[in-house]
């Protein structure tokens, strides 16, 4: 139940990144209280089976973020955090269930979005090493791996950062021997 709630979050906002307080906030609206709601979410994400993971970015980059954060209830919390804290925002996005991901399958899928949208395994190779491709190098920051998300393949800025912040997760599965730079 929680796992489709999250999900519901997610369409109900249409965003494929949503304030961490802005997923518990939602939870709210089912009868959990604003502790219980956060501490489901962060279960949720440090989870190994949760549907959610995180992204670190800075305020500045979240549009509208005191607006939408107030309209959480979460400000107060936010708040009394040590302004150092306070620069830095987390924003979570769906990731596939971990029997959906199966390394040995390109078929198998590595990202999904809010709107059920998915890329394969395959798909996800491929994204990549045109991206290495373009630059003429495998060593690129997440800077300009989201540039090259936004500009060359069309993602918007959400999308191009659930991307780049899966790689990690994900670079494990590319075969770099054929690549041609």
């Amino acid at each position: 139940m929680i796992r489709e709630l999250i999900q519901k979050a997610f369409l109900e906002r249409n965003r494929d990144l949503l304030l961490i307080y802005g997923i518990a906030h939602f939870l709210t609206k089912y009868n959990f209280n604003q502790r219980e709601a956060l501490e489901i979410v962060r279960n949720e994400l440090f989870s190994p089976n949760g549907i959610i993971r995180y992204v670190k970015i800075p305020v500045n980059f979240v549009r509208n973020f005191l607006k939408r954060l107030k309209q959480t209830f979460y400000y107060d919390i936010w708040r009394r955090k040590p302004e150092k804290e306070r620069k830095v925002v987390i924003l979570c996005h769906l990731v596939p269930l971990r029997e959906e991901v199966a390394p040995e399958n390109p078929n198998s899928t590595a990202i999904i979005f809010r709107d059920g949208t998915k890329i394969t395994i395959r798909e996800y190779r491929k994204l990549i090493l045109e991206a290495f491709e373009h630059f003429g190098r495998i060593a690129l920051t997440d800077f300009e791996l989201m540039g090259f998300f936004k500009t060359e393949k069309g993602y918007n800025f959400e999308r191009a950062l659930i991307i780049v912040n899966s790689i990690g997760v994900l670079l494990d599965m590319i075969d770099l021997t054929f690549i041609k730079i």
